[in-house]
């Protein structure tokens, strides 16, 4: 009676644990491929906003913040420094208290060094429990109070 009782734990003790273990595998599967897709969509965003801030440096007008297109899913906001590492744009007075620490975090981190970043690559940047995907492009010209122009 004995070797039977083990035999029926072990004909449900093994399926348990491999519906278990394929759980598992299939979560960290899905938080891997819902990453990476976030992370191409907020490049691809970011990439759609440099071109409308290509756009005006190159003399061509500015079309806005919001593009139906780009700011669908994920929304982007630039931030402007001098050489020197200070923020120029946003103003400290735009925007909710959220938005004002959350730019001033950035900030401190640009203006410390801390934000090693290549010109034209995405980064993530972690602040409390949000992920932000940053990327840094270079513009050379005269800043009009909003915008950098050649």
């Amino acid at each position: 009676m004995n070797k039977g009782r083990k035999l029926k734990e072990g004909l449900y003790g093994v399926p348990i644990l491999l519906v278990f273990f394929l759980a598992l595998i299939v979560y960290a599967v899905f938080q891997i491929v819902v990453r990476g897709y976030i992370a191409n969509l907020a490049a691809q965003n970011i990439e759609a906003r440099f071109a409308r801030l290509d756009a005006y440096h190159q003399g061509q007008g500015y079309d806005g913040y919001y593009d139906q297109d780009s700011d669908f899913i994920i929304a982007v906001h630039h931030m402007l420094f001098d050489e020197k590492g200070t923020r120029l744009y946003p103003y400290l007075s735009d925007g909710s208290k959220e938005e004002q620490a959350r730019t001033q975090k950035i900030a401190a981190l640009y203006a410390d060094g801390q934000l090693h970043m290549q010109e034209g690559k995405g980064k993530p940047l972690k602040i409390d429990a949000n992920t932000y995907y940053l990327m840094r492009r270079t513009y050379a010209g005269e800043y009009d109070g909003s915008f950098v122009v050649a």
